[in-house]
């Protein structure tokens, strides 16, 4: 029971923690896009 529940539950957890990551790497790198727009014209 429990190790079924956790083979349900640990594709859900990467995916959350991918899509977490990924967030979090966007908004760092977001102004630095924008930045080198502003400064390249």
């Amino acid at each position: 029971m429990v190790n079924s529940l956790a083979s349900i539950i640990e594709p859900l957890l990467i995916g959350f923690l991918g899509i977490t990551v990924g967030i979090v790497v966007i908004a760092m790198y977001l102004p630095y896009f924008t930045m080198f727009q502003h400064i390249g014209g």
